[in-house]
């Protein structure tokens, strides 16, 4: 079984004001505590009643919303998980947002830090090849500050990559990149390994989480999806975004 990668956001407790980007357009993505951990408990029973290693099935959060380190590790914890945390290190130490002490502190626990980008830009793709290196190069100083070193991972903005984001990425240090392409396959493009992660709204329930690291058949109908999204972006450009969040809601 190949691994599989979730992509994730913020966990509130009591409202989605706790946690994260402040606009209706994150709000999708954000679920409950309990919600969260309904998930966890379910791919759990799921993946000792086959045997599967934990290792199997990695759990990402973008962002860096403070929801990370009060809420989504104690959980990932509780269950013998550790996350990739994507920090947007423009944001860190901001209201809703992970402090640096607190990024170390995961680290130090065993989870992995990671960059996604200075300024979470809406379309990277849209910048100058100067401002995409800049995007990049201030985030790694920014970790590097906290950590000590340079990141090795990193997740893409809202999905938009292109040969020479990657190839930014690679310039600063990163040799994994994650993106929001519905596969479980590793694909080796302009410098660095480019993984794919299956995106978690509000409103999944467990069992169609367990249908996603469970079943291929749900896997591929959403690759076939995603395809067809890619293929929008390509033609619609920046009025991808209001179709893609339209099609996010249903």
């Amino acid at each position: 079984m190949r691994q599989i990668v979730l992509m994730y956001h913020d966990v509130y407790c009591r409202n989605k004001s706790e946690s994260g980007f402040q606009n209706p357009r994150n709000y999708v993505y954000m679920i409950s505590d309990q919600t969260f951990e309904s998930h966890l408990r379910m791919i759990t029973e799921w993946r000792r009643s086959k045997r599967i290693p934990p290792q199997k099935i990695l759990f990402s959060f973008d962002d860096g919303g403070g929801s990370g380190f009060t809420t989504i590790a104690p959980l990932l914890e509780k269950y013998d998980y550790k996350g990739i945390f994507f920090i947007a290190t423009k944001y860190i130490g901001e209201q809703g947002f992970l402090t640096r002490s607190q990024i170390k502190e995961l680290y130090d626990r065993g989870h992995l830090i990671g960059s996604h980008s200075h300024s979470h830009p809406v379309r990277l793709t849209s910048l100058s090849r100067e401002e995409i290196d800049c995007e990049w190069e201030k985030s790694q100083r920014v970790l590097e500050s906290i950590l000590g070193f340079r990141p090795s991972v990193a997740s893409i903005p809202n999905g938009y990559v292109s040969p020479y984001v990657l190839t930014s990425l690679a310039k600063v240090g990163i040799c994994r990149v994650f993106t929001s392409e519905p596969t479980t396959r590793m694909a080796q493009r302009d410098g660095v390994q480019v993984y794919g992660r299956y995106v978690i709204k509000a409103g999944d329930s467990p069992r169609k989480v367990k249908k996603i690291v469970s079943s291929r058949g749900v896997r591929w109908r959403l690759l076939i999806r995603s395809t067809l999204l890619e293929l929008a972006k390509s033609i619609l450009g920046d009025s991808y975004i209001k179709v893609r969040r339209f099609l996010i809601k249903q």
